[in-house]
């Protein structure tokens, strides 16, 4: 496991250091490309250590649709579309995908959510994450789970930070 954490470390200095003569991608592609492999790796690490606990999880097949945002006077993107998978167990779900996120830019992201509250099938928590395409990479607020025998959805709810918008997003998702 140690080598599997050395080995991203290594490739995390290696794109912000790259050796003499190689030219990894613009500073504007760096967010998107530690991302990747950040989502890569999580990916790499899931099926190697985490075989039966993989077999015994629910996997979505999620769908981004749309944002509210709190700050009504800037032209947000509301409209989001795109594409992810989510894995989930118990109160522990973890996501993956892109979409359009709300300055009409693609966006790569990995979340963790915790969802301890339970009314019926509806749960309640929080999330973190990493996305590209925005100021910081780093996300987290509030989730709101729905997850029936075959559909479900997500609102996820983030609130506004400095000088940023709250914003409030949805996701409709299907059990693969």
């Amino acid at each position: 496991m140690g080598a599997f954490f050395s080995t991203l470390n290594n490739l995390h200095y290696m794109i912000e250091q790259p050796p003499k003569g190689i030219t990894m991608c613009p500073e504007d592609d760096k967010d998107t490309l530690l991302a990747s492999i950040l989502i890569a790796a999580v990916c790499l690490g899931w099926l190697l250590f985490a075989p039966k606990a993989s077999a015994e999880a629910d996997v979505w097949l999620s769908a981004s649709v749309a944002s509210y945002h709190t700050d009504r006077s800037k032209d947000y993107n509301e409209s989001n579309p795109g594409i992810g998978l989510e894995v989930s167990k118990g109160n522990h779900a973890a996501g993956l995908g892109t979409y359009e996120n709300s300055y009409y830019q693609q966006t790569v992201y990995l979340t963790y959510s915790y969802r301890p509250m339970h009314l019926g099938k509806v749960s309640v928590g929080g999330f973190v994450g990493l996305a590209t395409g925005y100021e910081s990479p780093f996300i987290g607020g509030a989730v709101v789970s729905y997850e029936g025998k075959r559909f479900g959805g997500n609102l996820l709810i983030v609130p506004p930070v400095e000088d940023r918008s709250g914003v409030i997003g949805l996701q409709l998702k299907w059990r693969l």
